[in-house]
């Protein structure tokens, strides 16, 4: 997935689930690979990028609303100031 997202960019929507199977990362654990690569310069989350949260995990899907919410608010804020 992150090789694909790599060669053809990041979506500008993305609907995480938090629970995608026993032998499978979280989606909390891709939503930090994702912001990782974005830090890097492995990816640009593109301008404008949406996403939402479908799970039924509770917790699992908070995480990953706040990790996100917070890193594009940084982002943000970074943007305007210049940096």
């Amino acid at each position: 997935m992150f090789e694909c997202i790599a060669r053809c960019g990041c979506p500008k929507v993305v609907s995480f689930d938090h629970d995608l199977g026993a032998e499978a990362p979280s989606g909390y654990d891709i939503v930090k690979r994702l912001v990782e690569m974005d830090l890097d310069g492995d990816l640009q989350l593109p301008d404008g990028f949406e996403f939402h949260v479908h799970s039924m995990n509770p917790v699992g899907a908070e995480n990953i609303r706040t990790l996100l919410s917070n890193y594009m608010d940084s982002k943000r804020a970074q943007s305007s100031s210049g940096e």
